[in-house]
């Protein structure tokens, strides 16, 4: 693999050519690490929204952020008028689609760093600028998907924006189609260690939907800018299957319904030279989920009930001692909850799972400081620590307390080696987070799986060193080639506790490993090539090895899940004299394996293909078309299922069970009034 990656990449270095001319070069890493793209650069693809905007970026990839509790770290790499939209519940890609593309001045990509922002750990960020021009915006947005099921879902959008100055309120409501496209007919083969296999056919069904309210206002006060925002959500699914084999499960079905509100808050204020910057947030959450086996004789029902809250308070203050050297520091405090009720039964009598009822709460608080350094006009420095103490307590069926204090350094070196090119060096420590939905029991029906809560759970820690190397040719053309080594401890991973009523799983700390991962993306302009002006192919590839001692057997594997490699290839052309956009997009599918006490399990996915269509007679008009899996990709399960711990027990037999994703037509129209 190492020779095909050094090919890989001086091949790509080739295909650079050489450095661009100076009309290009207004695109590309400027000296001072700030590229700027104003509404021109993304005219030929006559954009809709500021995430259509990020999407046309050179060499960026977005991130929305992880969700993770609170906000270091955690947050998504593209600001609003250089600030983070205080907002977990509400997706950073939802609230750039809901930014008309006609209210952006422009958006700066911005490398290693820059006075007066807060890069968040992330080495390359992008800053939305807004117009201050008075307008009034009202969206209007339909939307219908449909399978070769005959099942036909719909959506839509209202979305209210206003502006004035310094000042400006959204208010939007949407409602999306909640669907998997799995659904449909599958087979299952089980096959017993004599080789006798018996074949079996399910079918499923389900569906459900999202709706969500989001509003928000930005106005000056006392001095400085307050913005606030607030998001009500709720979403349900239900959805059942049926058994043909009297030997297997007849019917089972699931259920859930999840309510979340959330209030934040951002205040920023110069000091003098320096800035100000606090943050208030407070999430609240509500979820229910039901299973139940129908089977003859046997009936099982799983219920799950949880309320989760989160709080967070965040306040920085950076102060630039000098036009090269910018200090940063602040503090953040953190309270979370999750109070939880899980309830198993066979038959109507209670079955006992380890750490059903649990109340477990977080209290967390960090100090940091970072410096960003321009040391030449060609070399950044990034550096930064990060102190976090916390203390986990539990109540319920196990009660108990327990505090952490770790020490996240993190070091970013950027050297611009020429307009067109630059260099990262990474590296840093950081702190996995624990889910709280570790603490409390958990039961898969339809698959058999009890997973106990584990009341002992500790954040994993990765070590992280990276090299990055990116160019930027022809214009719109970019090409990333990263190397990332991580050490890790505490690898979170399924692990057996033999409890005194039944061994079970739970997801626990298996001790430590390592990651190695060479990535690749880019995007190569077609403008040369006549018939395919406007065009460009995307790239996007990753080959990643990893190791860490089974639990059970102690044989060194990969971490489970872990997918050896991964591709995309994809080609977007924007035809202007057709006012449209057409792509079409390729993935290699996914072989992934999990491991569990008395069971392994693997999943194969065969190779996707999507394709889509953009017609945009007018700035304000967009209509879409796209269909996705249009190959009928078949997915496979293969289950090997033991006696009882497979490192000493016999294997008892074989399940396949082999499905097809369904192609899923989507169609849209958008009007904006203004």
């Amino acid at each position: 693999m190492r020779h095909r990656s050094w090919v890989l990449l001086t091949t790509a270095l080739w295909l650079c050519g050489p450095a661009l001319t100076p009309a290009q070069a207004q695109t590309a890493p400027a000296q001072n690490q700030i590229e700027s793209y104003k509404p021109d650069f993304f005219a030929s693809a006559r954009p809709s929204t500021a995430m259509d905007m990020i999407n046309r970026l050179p060499g960026f990839s977005f991130d929305g952020g992880d969700g993770s509790r609170g906000f270091s770290g955690n947050s998504g790499n593209v600001l609003i008028d250089g600030k983070r939209p205080t907002s977990k519940t509400d997706y950073l890609g939802a609230v750039l689609q809901r930014i008309v593309a006609a209210d952006v001045e422009r958006i700066d990509v911005i490398h290693g760093s820059a006075p007066g922002i807060d890069m968040q750990s992330k080495p390359v960020v992008a800053n939305v600028i807004l117009k201050k021009a008075p307008s009034t915006t009202i969206v209007t947005q339909a939307s219908a998907a449909a399978t070769t099921t005959g099942r036909i879902m719909s959506g839509g959008v209202l979305q209210y924006s206003h502006t004035t100055g310094e000042r400006s309120y959204d208010l939007s409501i949407r409602r999306d189609p909640n669907y998997s496209n799995d659904m449909g007919t599958a087979s299952i083969t089980e096959i017993d260690p004599s080789g006798t296999a018996v074949t079996s056919g399910e079918v499923r069904r389900g569906s459900g939907g999202v709706i969500g309210l989001n509003g928000a206002v930005k106005t000056p006060l006392a001095g400085g800018d307050l913005s606030a925002n607030t998001t009500l959500q709720q979403s349900d699914y239900s959805g059942d299957t049926d058994y043909d084999a009297s030997a297997n499960l007849q019917n089972y079905s699931f259920s859930s319904h999840n309510r979340n509100g959330e209030l934040g808050a951002n205040y920023q204020r110069a000091l003098g030279v320096a800035n100000l910057d606090v943050e208030l947030l407070q999430r609240l959450g509500h979820a229910t989920s039901t299973q139940l086996v129908d089977d003859s004789g046997v009936a099982e029902r799983f219920s799950n009930l949880t309320d989760t809250g989160e709080s967070i308070s965040r306040f920085t203050l950076s102060y630039p001692l000098t036009p090269h050297l910018s200090l940063e520091g602040g503090a953040e405090a953190a309270y979370n909850f999750l109070t939880g009720t899980s309830l198993y039964t066979q038959n109507g009598t209670v079955v006992t799972v380890p750490s059903s009822d649990v109340n477990v709460n977080e209290m967390r608080e960090e100090l940091f400081a970072q410096a960003s350094w321009q040391i030449s006009r060609a070399l950044v420095l990034d550096a930064g620590l990060r102190t976090e103490y916390s203390t986990i307590s539990e109540r319920g069926d196990v009660s108990q307390s327990r505090s952490f204090f770790y020490l996240k350094p993190r070091a970013l070196l950027t050297w611009t080696m020429s307009p067109n090119a630059l260099l990262r060096f990474r590296v840093e420590h950081q702190l996995g987070q624990l889910d709280f939905g570790d603490f409390i029991s958990s039961v898969s029906l339809n698959q058999g799986n009890v997973t106990a809560g584990n009341p002992d759970v500790k954040p994993d820690q990765h070590w992280q060193f990276e090299a990055a190397y990116e160019r930027h040719f022809w214009d719109r053309g970019s090409l990333t080639v990263s190397l990332l080594h991580q050490e890790i401890s505490n690898i979170l991973d399924m692990k057996p506790v033999f409890d005194p009523s039944g061994d079970y799983d739970t997801r626990g700390n298996i001790g430590g490993g390592r990651v190695d991962r060479l990535s690749v993306t880019g995007a190569i302009p077609t403008d040369k090539f006549r018939p395919l002006k406007g065009g460009r192919i995307t790239l996007s590839l990753a080959w990643q090895d990893s190791a860490v001692k089974d639990p059970l057997t102690g044989v060194t594997r990969r971490l489970t899940y872990d997918d050896a490699a991964s591709y995309s290839v994809g080609f977007v052309q924007d035809m202007e004299e057709w006012k449209s956009t057409w792509s079409v997009n390729y993935n290699n599918g996914w072989k992934e394996i999990g491991f569990r006490l008395a069971e392994v399990d693997r999943f194969f996915g065969d190779p996707g293909v999507s394709a889509g269509w953009t017609y945009k007679p007018s700035a304000n008009l967009n209509i879409g078309f796209s269909i996705n899996n249009f190959l009928i990709a078949r997915r496979t399960r293969i289950s090997d299922y033991y006696a009882g711990a497979r490192d000493v027990s016999a294997l008892t037999r074989t399940e396949i069970e082999t499905g097809y994703g369904r192609p899923t037509f989507n169609f849209s129209i958008r009007k904006t009034f203004n």
